[in-house]
């Protein structure tokens, strides 16, 4: 970002769209802009949490350790909020937080945070708005990974991806996943990622090379998610 591009109010609310002014304030009073390389940690499991950070553009990936290796558990984007969960838990985050892009946030400290927290509850209203959002993406995820075999979480995986991150000019995904991402993403191994990607490509639903995923045939792969 811009320096301090986050601090004027317009940009502010079309980027937090769930935010109001008085948590244009709160952040342009207490925020730190922190930015993460593509492919660095922003942070890693068990750290103690330092803060709430509110993702200003870029995208990440959350992990949790597995028997496998690791899940995937989110995809976040511009204005999701991070760490805000783990702050009210633990104090710790029970997660890691991966740029997938480069990535610039605005830092809340935890002491600020809570400070001022407990002293304007309509921010307090407008943040646990916003982590409901994304709790009940995740309950939808975990219902999905449970009841769905592994091509329709793929194909469901892959409209969901386009959704959040759009295509470049040629259609692909403007976000990268690897297969060891895409594995991790729907529970599954890489054998099977390989092996479905190939399927859809047969079939004509997808296009695969060295620059990514492009999306043909969205409405077939929409039946295949059946979403």
């Amino acid at each position: 970002m811009e320096r301090n591009e986050w601090k004027n109010i317009d940009a502010f609310l079309s980027v937090y769209t769930w935010a109001d002014e008085e948590m244009f304030r709160f952040c342009s009073d207490l925020g730190q802009e922190v930015h993460v390389s593509s492919g660095e940690m922003m942070f890693h499991h068990y750290d103690d949490v330092r803060g709430v950070y509110l993702i200003w553009n870029g995208h990440l990936k959350t992990v949790v350790p597995s028997k496998n290796g690791e899940t995937i558990s989110g995809i976040h984007t511009s204005g999701s909020v991070l760490g805000l969960a783990d702050l009210l838990g633990t104090g710790s985050h029970q997660r890691s937080a991966v740029a997938l892009s480069d990535v610039s946030t605005i830092l809340i400290y935890k002491s600020e945070f809570l400070h001022t927290l407990a002293r304007h509850p309509n921010i307090s209203y407008a943040l646990m708005r916003q982590m409901n959002e994304e709790l009940s993406e995740l309950e939808l995820r975990a219902t999905n990974l449970i009841q769905q075999p592994s091509a329709q979480r793929l194909a469901n995986s892959l409209i969901t991806l386009e959704r959040k991150f759009g295509t470049d000019t040629e259609g692909r995904l403007k976000v990268a996943f690897s297969p060891r991402d895409l594995a991790n993403l729907i529970c599954t191994t890489r054998t099977t990622i390989y092996r479905l990607l190939r399927q859809f490509e047969n079939e004509g639903l997808i296009g695969v090379d060295q620059g990514g995923i492009k999306l043909i045939a969205q409405d077939q792969l929409l039946e295949r998610a059946r979403i």
